[in-house]
């Protein structure tokens, strides 16, 4: 009696393939990921950003911030200082004053005196400003101060006739986001004498182009290790067949990790979170894996004939093969 023939299953469409779907939800990801990084870039982390500015002050002397640089590790916001206006009665001309007049700037690191003197021209001065923060919170570190201020004043009369100081932000450094605006007056006390100190809050964050990019990067790392445990396991429970110049490239993920970690936009301090939260473990991962594919090869992988040992030997020299 002959056996019914089976029902061979019909093949499956390619729209109805699992596989398809998740290639084509990878490449979106990729697309969506790689146009918004373009479209932040160019929208926020451009050099060209710019700040609107107030209308100076003509009682005051006017002096434009332009921050250059964030230094996290050194908590530092350099910046140029540039001498826009002065009241008239000390203006000689567009570019010398009629007397001489010193500007001390805090908190800063380094001589915060500009010196203007009279009939030279006004000079642009860079400074670095002390800021508080946490370089080890990247990439969402912050820093900031509120006590900002500039104690401007004849040299001759002294810091008594203090003269109105006002700042303004001008543009931006790339990738970080700096904000300026005033904060609390202050009142001190120059021999007998009060005088109104504006002070100023400026605070810098990182653009959010950046921490995107830095979270990319975080990405791809954590992807690492989940790539070679993969194989590796695959490879010790007998799904696939082991290669053992699979060990170098294995070996070469470990050593790209620290190209990679070294790649992080700013430059984060060894010990920061994120060697904590990622990279240690990414580095914990590719060794395991490793490990579990040199196992997987101790206990797969056929010998050369010459190493079975002396036992394996003995019976091959048994005539009957028994």
């Amino acid at each position: 009696m002959a056996r019914p023939a089976l029902d061979t299953p019909r093949p499956r469409g390619l729209l109805r393939s699992p596989r398809f779907w998740m290639a084509i939800l990878l490449g979106a990801l990729i697309i969506v990921t790689y146009v918004g990084l373009v479209t932040l870039y160019a929208t926020n982390g451009r050099t060209a950003k710019t700040t609107e500015l107030p209308a100076p002050d003509p009682d005051k002397i006017v002096l434009d911030l332009t921050p250059q640089n964030v230094d996290g590790s050194k908590e530092r916001v350099s910046a140029d200082v540039d001498v826009y206006t002065l009241p008239d009665k000390y203006l000689q001309d567009r570019f010398t004053v009629t007397e001489d007049i010193t500007i001390l700037i805090n908190p800063v690191d380094g001589s915060p005196g500009i010196q203007l003197k009279a009939g030279a021209p006004i000079p642009m001065t860079s400074i670095s400003v002390i800021v508080d923060g946490k370089v080890e919170n990247w990439p969402f570190d912050k820093y900031d101060t509120d006590e900002v201020y500039a104690l401007a004043y004849p040299t001759a009369a002294g810091p008594s006739q203090a003269i109105p100081v006002q700042f303004r932000l001008v543009g931006q450094p790339p990738g970080w986001n700096i904000g300026l605006s005033e904060g609390d007056v202050i009142y001190p006390d120059f021999d007998g004498s009060k005088v109104d100190v504006q002070t100023y809050d400026l605070s810098a964050k990182r653009d959010w182009s950046i921490i995107t990019f830095g979270l990319v990067l975080l990405t791809l790392l954590a992807v690492m290790p989940i790539l070679v445990l993969f194989v590796a396991i695959s490879a010790y429970i007998g799904r696939r067949r082991v290669e053992a110049t699979l060990t170098s490239w294995m070996g070469t993920m470990l050593f790209a990790t620290i190209t990679v970690r070294n790649f992080f936009p700013g430059s984060p301090p060894i010990g920061s979170w994120v060697d904590i939260l990622v990279v240690l473990w990414v580095i914990v991962g590719l060794v395991v894996g490793l490990a579990i594919y040199v196992a997987a090869w101790n206990r797969w992988g056929t010998p050369y004939p010459e190493y079975r040992g002396p036992r394996a030997a003995v019976v091959d020299d048994k005539p009957d093969g028994r």
